[in-house]
């Protein structure tokens, strides 16, 4: 059986609003959502290794120059049903340390 994939494109914004291209970690966790609550993010279902982008050729690797975004799939340890809400949350640990984090809540519609 070919595993699930979720494929994530993730852009990175300057102060003027523009996409960049940046070295950094970045890190993707998937959540259950909890509806109508006001903490929709549930408990982690996975999260997948970090992925280092410091190197100038890893950073390439992932990085989609028409769509100014990287691109992540990622393999799902689960197969999602249909009709299912998760919460996805990405972060990117620049090279100043800081942390920009975002999150996403994405249903399956297969």
């Amino acid at each position: 059986m070919i595993p699930a994939v979720l494929t994530v494109y993730l852009d990175l914004l300057d102060s003027s609003g523009s996409r960049i291209k940046s070295p950094g970690v970045f890190r993707m966790e998937l959540f259950t959502y909890v509806p109508r609550s006001s903490l929709p993010m549930g408990r982690r279902i996975t999260a997948w290794d970090d992925v280092n982008l410091y190197q100038y050729a890893d950073n390439n690797q992932y990085w989609q120059d028409h769509l100014r975004a990287y691109k992540f799939d990622l393999q799902l340890n689960f197969f999602p049903q249909k009709g299912q809400t998760y919460i996805l949350q990405a972060t990117c640990t620049t090279p100043s340390g800081r942390h920009l984090i975002d999150t996403s809540r994405i249903t399956y519609m297969k």
